[in-house]
């Protein structure tokens, strides 16, 4: 079997850790700012002072 592949989208300037979408119609919204680095060991936020808005984004399809 063959797969295809080619990068949507790449060097946005809001990406920090781009992660996380979903298809609505013929978009793709997805978080462009996971700040999984935000997470410890238990999944506890090691620093919410820290945390940022997320930013998510939107890419027509």
């Amino acid at each position: 079997m063959q797969l295809a592949y080619a990068a949507l989208e790449r060097a946005h300037p809001r990406y920090q850790e781009p992660t996380l979408g979903v298809l609505v119609g013929g978009d793709l919204y997805y978080i462009a700012n996971a700040q999984w680095e935000r997470f410890g060991g238990e999944g506890r936020i090691t620093k919410p002072d820290a945390l940022e808005q997320p930013v998510v984004l939107r890419l027509r399809l």
